[in-house]
């Protein structure tokens, strides 16, 4: 049997993961090796890169696209991108 601490430990996790509404394609890599990546094949800094870019890059999936509950949000993303930069 697995000890008490352990299935508390396991039971947090589950809700948590419930709770994840978009998920990532990151694997154990995460968000850092991400921006390793894309810093080596860009050939840019990681300031260069900002948060939604890297929360787009994380949700695509092996076509280049996305889930149809993540493109939703993506268009937004890059909607509300182009407003600031005046591109629109």
């Amino acid at each position: 049997m697995l000890g008490t601490k352990f299935q508390e430990k396991s039971q947090k996790g589950k809700q948590l993961r419930e709770k994840i509404k978009y998920n990532n394609r990151l694997g154990s890599s995460g968000y850092g090796g991400l921006l390793y990546q894309k810093k080596a094949k860009l050939g840019v800094s990681i300031k260069e890169i900002n948060r939604s870019q890297l929360w787009l890059m994380a949700r695509k999936n092996s076509s280049g696209g996305y889930e149809d509950d993540v493109q939703q949000v993506a268009e937004k993303i890059v909607g509300v991108t182009f407003l600031l930069l005046g591109l629109q």
